[in-house]
């Protein structure tokens, strides 16, 4: 784009770098890449070793950004803000922009891009005074991004991320 920087990308990519700097400087090697993996979704630092161990496992997928990190962030950050008695539209304003920037920390995989929708969903209905339904926030971001991208109805993230929700929904 004719020389020009996109400021969010690289303020991301240089908190991004910046947060493995201070985890690996706190931290042993091998535990600084599992914490990259969990918190930033870089795993070019994980040990193979620590790597195989995990799939071995069956718990590999506990080294991605899930949707789950993102809600639990997302919906705590917004119920702390609207304890500290600031209102639906302020706390749902500043949670989403800060949820947004989180995901675009992380690369934005799909299970983050479905999850931050679906929270920008929840906080719509927040800020509306509307009940918040998780098979329509499932629906709505996923024919979005299908709309967008239909190439991910053959990607097993995609499928294993929006099985997970709807597996969720049931059991709720």
């Amino acid at each position: 784009n004719n020389g020009t920087v996109d400021i969010i990308k690289e303020t991301c990519r240089m908190l991004r770098e910046h947060a493995k700097m201070v985890l690996e400087k706190l931290m042993e090697k091998e535990e600084a890449g599992v914490m990259e993996a969990v918190l930033l979704g870089e795993k070019s630092n994980l040990d193979p070793e620590i790597r195989s161990l995990y799939q071995k496992n069956g718990i590999i997928h506990v080294l991605a950004i899930s949707g789950l990190h993102i809600s639990m962030i997302g919906m705590s950050l917004f119920h702390f803000l609207r304890k500290r008695r600031l209102g639906f539209g302020s706390a749902a304003f500043i949670s989403g922009i800060l949820i947004w920037f989180y995901g675009m920390l992380t690369g934005f995989p799909v299970s983050a891009i479905r999850a931050v929708m679906m929270f920008f969903l929840f906080l719509g209905a927040q800020v509306l005074g509307r009940t918040y339904d998780i098979p329509i926030a499932m629906t709505v971001s996923g024919v979005s991004m299908l709309f967008f991208q239909p190439e991910l109805l053959t990607q097993s993230g995609f499928l294993l991320s929006y099985s997970a929700v709807a597996g969720v929904a049931a059991a709720s």
